[in-house]
């Protein structure tokens, strides 16, 4: 139930964050496209490797299982991960609220519009499940992105870690409020009849095929000594 509850938050918050990401790309840039010479055709090579790896394996193993699980969904299910989203949305724009606060009392010359595209990339970067709580890819991106619109890099990298220690602040606030408040005893789980899908199931045949099918596939990162070979 934790790896099932924290995962569908955390791709929740990545698609939410990958929409405003793409919407403050194309605000700052014109348009959204890739360089083929500088990691494209890999991108390319990848995702078709991928998609037909991930394709045969459904054809010849677990088709028929995922096929099983969605029609098991309800609509009930389906408005539950529509609230998911829609309270994943309201966090970043909240996040991103947060962002643009600090942003104008170190860069007040700066547009408003500017600095919401750029920090939803920053956003996006810190969401992607590599890093522990977005830590160095936020700081990293900020670096990166906020000096696109005339931001110097001590600021952003002041603003990130901010944002950073703020978050673990509210956090910690709000454990202690609600490990306070709980004062009622432990109840015992009781085990009933339940209508809703096997995730457990689920999941333990489906983390060792993606593992299975993801080790056989590389992403060349470019750093300033070379490529960083990483293993999906």
């Amino acid at each position: 139930a934790g790896i099932v509850i924290s995962g569908s938050e955390r791709f929740s918050a990545l698609g939410v964050s990958l929409a405003l990401a793409a919407g403050g790309a194309i605000y700052l840039f014109g348009t959204l496209s890739f360089d083929l010479q500088a990691g494209g055709q890999s991108l390319i090579r990848l995702s078709l490797g991928l998609t037909f790896a991930i394709g045969a394996g459904a054809a010849l193993a677990w088709g028929r299982k995922i096929a099983a699980f969605l029609r098991s969904l309800t609509p009930d299910m389906m408005m539950r991960l529509l609230r998911s989203i829609a309270i994943s949305a309201a966090i970043q724009l909240t996040t991103l609220a947060a962002y643009v606060v600090l942003e104008r009392q170190l860069a007040p010359h700066i547009g408003f519009a500017s600095l919401i595209a750029a920090t939803c990339i920053v956003m996006f970067a810190a969401s992607l499940p590599i890093s522990m709580g977005g830590w160095g890819l936020r700081e990293l991106s900020a670096v990166v992105a906020l000096q696109l619109i005339g931001l110097s890099s001590a600021s952003a990298l002041v603003i990130a870690l901010m944002i950073g220690l703020m978050s673990l602040a509210v956090l910690a606030v709000i454990a202690v409020v609600f490990m306070i408040a709980d004062t009622k005893p432990a109840l015992s789980a009781i085990q009933a009849p339940s209508k809703t899908p096997d995730y457990a199931a689920a999941i333990d045949w489906l983390l060792p095929l993606a593992v299975a099918t993801a080790v056989f596939f590389q992403i060349h990162v470019p750093t300033e000594g070379g490529k960083l070979n990483l293993n999906l």
